[in-house]
């Protein structure tokens, strides 16, 4: 038998010669080449389409009868409903609006004279127009919100932030007002910022651009008053504008609004002072409450929570909480609601008092004005909230005349400040220079709280007292800024006109009306002289200058029409009632003024912004 062969017959593959592979290489390539031009064509074409249906969502104005869509369109300055803005019996605009619905200026005497008709038509009219104008989404909103996916954030170059911080290195005096009012640290906190973002080692959030792009616009908003910065003007113009436009950007998008994390925190802190230079009470206030939320979500209230971080970060969350809670509680007083940081859940103490010279005096003040913000809290708590009305008359004069020892005491404690060494000494005394007038306006602010009907009987000696020292101690102050630069003149008119609820012009306003007294109209004159002097050329000034002028002009048009009547009858003693309602002005008790508007002309009202009559936006 033969024998077979068994060894495995090997496969022959056949294989490509060079220019065969060549080729294959070359097609392949050009296979690969052809994809990306084709997914680069996919992109741009998307990019083609999302801009056209931008622009044409931007360039078109829908029919309000007719849609194709199912999904309502929404304006973006249009208003969110048919509901105004509450306030409460604390707030100025409530209680000019009360006032002018007192028995004499609706009584059968008063109704005779078209010149008090005339007058308490234009605010019936306004009262009437914002109620049915609602809540206007620019109240709320800086600037149309973008998509998350599609932010853009820019800063400026790194020389000019490095010349920034040298300024802040230099200029000590720089740094207290950045501090005081905006809830930053120190200098150090916005160095390891710009350190973290500009030579990062790690991924840079949308919130840390969006704080810095915040600091940065307060910081440049505050080099623009110093007149020999080694920065040009024309520099702190042009990135001051970018940095607030883009931290507004950042300022407006869900994750700060909803996650409460310290640098979210901060963002909120500073768009509160962005919404109150631009007299946006509502953006102001939903900001404020947010960032108070967030505070309490993170247990920044809470001594034991805080004592455990490291000591620079304590130091920064302690000045951030009470910063917070400064603006929670004034806002409560303004505006007559309760506030969101609650006294008796609080024990996080305040950072000790620096023992540099001149920081000491802000850090004293900044204390100060705590003990202050916790007052002002008490009084609406105490004396204008809902549950208050409902305490005996007895038990409301108690309470007021224990809030008028703590504020008293609370202004001793301020006048023994010593300032002299302060940084910045100008801008210190410029800043508190108006202490006595947020004193006296407080204080006629607690006096009137213990009113339990509107009659005139119900404005106590005290509380007219309290009012007449207020406005005295305003027309005392208002020399000293006559020749004052114009961020003088913006920080005086803030306190005036929006810290505290300017309660002594609507007291003397009603006195002078229950008592026809001409020495009360020619204060409340010379005031509203002085008030527009100060705050005509600021937004959160016009507002209430309007109503000032407006309960002026009331009262003027009242005792000229009373001295006539006089001159021509001869009128035996009268007991004058007040009845100034506790309820809703803009309820239909401004019907009763209809008498009124027979044979009168219509003010002309396009120069008048109805919300500055319920906006408390300037106190």
């Amino acid at each position: 038998m033969e024998s077979q062969d068994t060894a495995p017959k090997q496969r022959v593959i056949p294989r490509a010669c060079h220019n065969c592979r060549a080729r294959k290489d070359t097609l392949s390539y050009f296979a690969r080449f052809e994809a990306k031009l084709a997914d680069l064509q996919l992109e741009v074409d998307g990019l083609k389409e999302r801009l056209q249906n931008r622009d044409s969502a931007d360039n078109t104005v829908p029919s309000p009868h007719c849609s194709n869509s199912s999904n309502p369109v929404v304006r973006q300055h249009d208003v969110f409903g048919d509901h105004t803005q509450e306030e409460g019996d604390s707030s100025f605009g409530r209680q000019a609006l009360n006032a002018i619905q007192v028995a004499e200026l609706t009584s059968s005497e008063s109704s005779h004279s078209t010149a008090v008709a005339q007058q308490l038509a234009n605010l019936r009219d306004m009262a009437r127009e914002h109620e049915a104008s609602g809540v206007n989404r620019d109240d709320y909103i800086s600037a149309p919100v973008p998509a998350t996916d599609n932010l853009k954030m820019r800063l400026p170059p790194s020389t000019f932030v490095l010349a920034i911080l040298r300024v802040l290195r230099e200029r000590k005096g720089v740094q207290p007002i950045l501090y005081y009012f905006h809830g930053v640290y120190d200098r150090l906190q916005i160095e390891k910022l710009c350190r973290r973002i500009y030579f990062p080692l790690d991924s840079v959030s949308a919130a840390d651009v969006t704080l810095l792009n915040g600091m940065l616009s307060v910081v440049l908003r505050e080099l623009d008053n110093i007149e020999d910065s080694e920065i040009t003007s024309e520099e702190i113009t042009r990135y001051q504008r970018i940095c607030e436009s883009q931290f507004q950007t950042g300022l407006e998008v869900y994750e700060v609004m909803a996650m409460p994390t310290r640098e979210n925190v901060m963002i909120l802190v500073i768009g509160m002072a962005h919404a109150q230079i631009r007299a946006k009470l509502p953006l102001q206030w939903s900001l404020t409450s947010t960032a108070a939320r967030h505070c309490l979500a993170l247990g920044y209230h809470r001594e034991h929570r805080v004592s455990r971080l490291p000591s620079a970060e304590a130091s920064s969350v302690r000045r951030l909480f009470w910063h917070i809670y400064i603006a929670d509680k004034n806002l409560s007083s303004r505006l007559g609601r309760t506030s969101i940081i609650q006294d008796l859940d609080v024990d996080t103490g305040l950072n000790a008092v620096s023992d540099e010279p001149g920081r000491t005096p802000w850090d004293q003040a900044f204390a100060s004005f705590v003990e202050f913000a916790r007052i002002q809290g008490k009084i609406y708590d105490s004396l204008y909230s809902p549950a208050a009305k409902k305490q005996q008359p007895e038990h409301r004069v108690a309470v007021a005349i224990d809030l008028e020892s703590q504020l008293s005491t609370w202004h001793a404690n301020w006048t023994k400040i010593d300032f002299s060494e302060a940084f910045d000494y100008e801008s210190f005394a410029a800043t508190f220079g108006p202490a006595d007038i947020i004193y006296y306006s407080s204080l006629t602010l607690i006096h009137r709280g213990t009113a339990s009907s509107g009659s005139a009987q119900d404005i106590s000696p005290v509380c007219y007292e309290a009012a007449h020292q207020g406005l005295q101690a305003h027309l005392n102050y208002y020399p000293r800024l006559s020749s004052s630069a114009d961020h003088v003149l913006s920080n005086y008119a803030f306190w005036i006109f929006y810290y505290t609820s300017f309660t002594p012009f609507v007291v003397t306003f009603l006195h002078c009306i229950a008592h026809s007294d001409h020495g009360d109209l020619t204060l409340l004159q010379e005031v509203l002289s002085s008030l527009e002097q100060v705050g005509s050329a600021l937004d959160y000034a016009e507002k209430q200058l309007f109503l000032c002028k407006a309960l002026f002009r009331i009262a003027e048009a009242f005792l000229n029409s009373h001295t006539t009547t006089q001159n021509n009858h001869t009128v035996a003693g009268s007991t004058a009632t007040f009845c100034i309602p506790l309820q809703n002005p803009f309820s239909d008790e401004w019907a009763g003024l209809d008498r009124f508007l027979e044979g009168t002309e219509d003010w002309d009202m396009t120069t008048i912004d109805p919300a500055s009559f319920l906006l408390d936006d300037a106190m």
